[in-house]
């Protein structure tokens, strides 16, 4: 009897139980929490599980399938593995053999949690999760644990900040937020918090952290771009009490400002908005110049510009003499380089029209000239600001990068050197850490029209203590 039995249990064979969720049809369905606290989890494993389709990172053959009714625009799914090795995580939209991939994240390894946030969802709409391992060996295979969670959307509660030096505390709660890398190019798994803040004057702004319990990362966008997770400007991470780099806000202009803390634990930290401007004093348009303007002065001779008397048809001579007086105009054809007497024609400080605001390296949108410049043989009649110091008359790389960079001797368009322009001081400033670019059209007093251009403080690229001026 016994050696009977030794023999059937020698015979035994053991095989994986299967997996009910191994492909999308059979998507075991998800309880979704209300808040970020996971509540309600479903135990899953991929022991057993054959691949469904290509993975969106690693080897998706061990893939099994959830589904979950979307409650929320923002939901976050979080995975957290028992003995299952370095977990991805997949969102899809669409059905079963139609499925549009919205997130694959593979942001931690090892045993670590994985989270997955998928935004401008469709309330009441089906949506289908995938996990797997990103290795491919069996021993990676395993157990976990899977949530839907409601994160807040920082969109939906907007706060007011009424004016420079105002004093704003703010708590923020543990829990994962909806963007995970900012603008600055950090982690930033916490919850996001937006402010609103519409500056009454121009100018360069920073932003003063008094506290915090983690780095913050301060961003900013105009809020007429829409309340997203796309568009945002860094301004700076900061922890503890720092200031950060200056920026620039136009006036009359609503800002969103938002912080995303650097971890989830949550906590409290006081920042305030200064102005670093003092209120600019617009010119009046009218600037000074100590040279004529271009005009011809024309008449019978000696007669500073009057006619001469008509002449009868029948007369013995039908000749008279007439004469020309015209402004004598030096030629754009060469230069020379002299120090002369600081005396601006205008005002260059608060000009009419902004540009390369919080921006480096960019050219102007195209400026329309009401007056012909004829430059180096050539007539124009618009031109392009570049963030670095430079006007150019080659319209064609409006709105578009502008180089800082170059080795070659001028005349040359190697690099960052460019046709048809005017070299102000050209260097490497960064327009995106403060100060301001500018131009305006104006009258002079001899009655000319005059197009002004403006970089000022703006700091240096390599050195931002260092600031920059110069008018053109």
């Amino acid at each position: 009897m016994v050696h009977n039995l030794r023999s059937a249990i020698d015979n035994i064979s053991l095989t994986s139980a299967p997996v009910i969720n191994n492909d999308c049809s059979n998507a075991i369905n998800l309880t979704v929490n209300p808040n970020t606290i996971c509540s309600s989890s479903t135990i899953g494993s991929t022991i057993g599980a054959t691949q469904s389709q290509s993975g969106c990172a690693g080897s998706a053959d061990d893939d099994v399938w959830y589904s979950f009714v979307a409650t929320s625009t923002i939901h976050t799914v979080t995975v957290t593995p028992n003995t299952l090795y370095d977990a991805v995580v997949e969102i899809f939209s669409g059905s079963c053999g139609s499925l549009t991939s919205l997130v694959c994240q593979d942001a931690t390894l090892a045993y670590s949690p994985e989270e997955a946030t998928a935004s401008g969802l469709t309330i009441g709409n089906t949506y289908y999760v995938r996990t797997y391992s990103y290795y491919s060996s069996s021993s990676d295979r395993g157990s976990f644990t899977i949530c839907v969670t409601t994160p807040a959307d920082p969109c939906s509660s907007i706060t007011s900040i009424s004016g420079c030096g105002t004093t704003t505390s703010t708590t923020i709660a543990s829990g994962s937020g909806i963007y995970s890398t900012s603008a600055c190019f950090n982690s930033t798994p916490g919850l996001e918090k937006i402010f609103s803040y519409t500056p009454t004057m121009s100018g360069t702004f920073a932003i003063e952290q008094i506290s915090s319990y983690t780095t913050i990362n301060y961003q900013y966008k105009s809020s007429a771009t829409g309340c997203s997770g796309t568009g945002w400007t860094c301004i700076q991470d900061l922890n503890g009490n720092q200031t950060s780099y200056t920026f620039y806000m136009s006036a009359g202009t609503t800002y969103y400002i938002m912080v995303d803390p650097e971890n989830s634990i949550g906590g409290s930290f006081t920042f305030q908005i200064n102005c670093l401007t003092a209120p600019c004093t617009a010119g009046e348009g009218v600037g000074t110049s100590a040279l004529g303007c271009p005009s011809v002065t024309s008449g019978g001779l000696g007669l500073s510009g009057a006619n001469p008397d008509p002449i009868p048809c029948d007369a013995p001579s039908t000749c008279t003499t007439l004469e020309a007086n015209y402004l004598k105009l030096g030629q754009t054809t060469n230069y020379t380089v002299e120090s002369i007497a600081y005396a601006p024609p205008y005002q260059f400080e608060c000009l009419a029209n902004p540009v390369s605001v919080n921006i480096d390296d960019v050219w102007s949108e195209e400026i329309y000239l009401p007056f012909s410049f004829c430059f180096f043989g050539n007539t124009y009649n618009s031109c392009l600001i570049g963030s670095n110091g430079t006007l150019t008359f080659d319209t064609s790389n409006a709105s578009g990068y502008a180089g800082w960079q170059f080795s070659n001797n001028l005349p040359s368009t190697v690099g960052a050197l460019f046709n048809n322009t005017i070299y102000g001081v050209y260097h490497d400033i960064d327009p995106s850490k403060g100060g301001t670019v500018g131009w305006e059209l104006i009258y002079l007093d001899s009655g000319c029209r005059a197009l002004v251009a403006s970089w000022h403080d703006i700091p240096m690229f390599s050195n931002t203590c260092i600031l920059f001026f110069t008018p053109v």
